[in-house]
């Protein structure tokens, strides 16, 4: 299953600008999050991997992304692991499922203006339709 935009809306009962907003929250939070997490990676640095990954999933909750907080939990698991589980495979799985979130959730965005953007034409031209007296 990947990330449902209806799931999100649902959670936001049923507001569509609150899961824009929260969609564009994460995605101006992203760039950092998958950075901190990426150096920890490539220095194979396990304590760091897994605090990057404690504020990604963290930010993942918010938007309902239960593809990449399943991986991201799978790769926490990974770097407590000791050496047991390769981190890069999952690394680059979650990897991957970050890029199409963040596709989606730029959709989100895209469907949630077109709703505003709708939303307050309807409105100015039921104003403009008023006349005084």
């Amino acid at each position: 299953q990947r990330f449902h935009r209806g799931e999100l809306v649902e959670n936001c009962h049923g507001d569509i600008e609150l899961a824009g907003q929260l969609a564009q929250v994460y995605l101006e939070q992203q760039g950092s999050l998958r950075s901190a997490l990426a150096d920890a990676v490539i220095r194979r640095d396990r304590g760091g991997v897994q605090s990057s990954l404690r504020r990604l999933k963290a930010a993942l909750v918010n938007i309902c992304a239960a593809d990449a907080i399943q991986l991201a939990s799978q790769l926490e698991v990974a770097a407590r692991g000791q050496g047991k589980i390769a981190i890069q495979p999952i690394w680059e799985r979650l990897e991957n499922e970050l890029s199409e979130l963040e596709r989606a959730l730029h959709r989100v965005q895209h469907a949630t203006a077109t709703v505003i953007c709708t939303a307050n034409e309807t409105t100015l031209a039921g104003i403009s339709t008023v006349r005084p007296g």
